[in-house]
């Protein structure tokens, strides 16, 4: 929180992951907004266009290995930070019933 209580970017990218899908991402997004913190947002959406990268490698993979636990799992992992809480549990049920130890 030191980092983000000081401006930092990179700490407050950290910061946003972990509050993303929560009414206080919206608070927050609209206040670095009116800040004018373009470093934020344009670092944000560059985050988010790499997780839909990396998703998009994963499903294709995921067709080429349907057993494989950890695909599943990595995509139960970016669909979490992407907000999308019905696609994550999806790919997480899925590696479970893989690998029941995860």
């Amino acid at each position: 929180m030191y980092g983000v209580m000081n401006g930092e970017s990179g700490s407050i990218i950290t910061y946003l992951k972990h509050i993303w899908g929560t009414p206080l991402f919206n608070l927050e997004m609209n206040t670095y907004k009116a800040e004018g913190r373009n470093d934020v947002l344009s670092k944000w959406d560059e985050v988010q266009q790499e997780n839909s990268k990396k998703i998009q490698k994963l499903e294709e993979a995921s067709l080429l290995h349907p057993y494989s636990p950890e695909l599943y799992y990595n995509l139960h992992l970016l669909y979490s930070e992407k907000g999308d809480k019905t696609k994550a549990a999806e790919n997480l049920k899925k590696a479970r019933q893989i690998d029941p130890s995860l």
